[in-house]
Formats: C-alpha cells, sequence, structure tokens
C-alpha cells in the first residue's frame, strides 16, 4: 500500500473504528458505574474503567479494525505499549483541548466536548492506522 491512503482503506477502516469505538465507551461507562455502586471511590473507578476499555480497544482494534497479524509476545507487547502510550497522549490532548475551549475561550462545554471528541478520535485512529497497527 505504501504511503497512499486509499478511499477504500479509509471506509474499511472508518466504520468499524467508529463501531468499536461507541462500544467502548459504553464499556467505560458500565465499568466506571459498577466500580462505583461497589463503592470504589471515584479515580480508581475512573482509571479502571480506562484501563479496562482501552484493553478492549486493543483488542478490537487489532482484530476487527486493523487487522493486525502480529502475534509473537514481542509483537503483542509492543503494540500493547504503543496502544496504550498513544490513549495516554491523546488523553492528555483531550485535558488541553477542554481546558483551552471552556477555561480559556469559555465556550459551551457540550459543543467543546463534541469538537474534543471528534480531535482525539482522529488522533486515535491516525496513530493506530500510521504507527501501532500499520503492516510492516
Amino acid at each position: 500500500m505504501g504511503s497512499k491512503l486509499h478511499i477504500e482503506t479509509w471506509k474499511k477502516r472508518v466504520i468499524p473504528f467508529c463501531f468499536w469505538g461507541v462500544l467502548t465507551t459504553i464499556m467505560n461507562v458500565a465499568v466506571y458505574l459498577l466500580c462505583r455502586k461497589t463503592g470504589i471511590v471515584v479515580s480508581i473507578s475512573t482509571a479502571l474503567a480506562w484501563f479496562l476499555s482501552v484493553l478492549f480497544a486493543y483488542i478490537t482494534n487489532k482484530l476487527y479494525v486493523f487487522d493486525s497479524h502480529e502475534h509473537g509476545r514481542k509483537a503483542i507487547w509492543r503494540e500493547l505499549w504503543m496502544f496504550y502510550s498513544s490513549r495516554l497522549l491523546s488523553g492528555l490532548l483531550d485535558i488541553a483541548i477542554m481546558y483551552v475551549l471552556v477555561m480559556l475561550f469559555k465556550s459551551n462545554e457540550l459543543l467543546a466536548k463534541i469538537i474534543d471528541e471528534f480531535a482525539v478520535s482522529a488522533m486515535n485512529f491516525l496513530l493506530s492506522f500510521l504507527v501501532i497497527f500499520r503492516k510492516r
């Protein structure tokens, strides 16, 4: 495929990425609520929900979105490391965008969060497509 990104490839990847992203978000909220219902504090509930939802996202992205065939222990650890690192990076972008839009520009929070989610999702997709799960 080289460095050219064909429209068919984008369609083949973007729609499943969005589908699994919605399920990842639902899982994140469900784990968070379950943790809170069992008395776990907010910060631990949030961290656990994030960790498990990123793991779910890694597995679904690997298998159903980017069709990664890396199976060796070293390759999987490399993918996992890169996936979690990219999600930490996009989490920082998430915080920065919300801070700038809401705190500095006094934007509507819902509108800011929608803009933010598009930017963060685009970053997650590009990092996964171009770096983490690119064909070697």
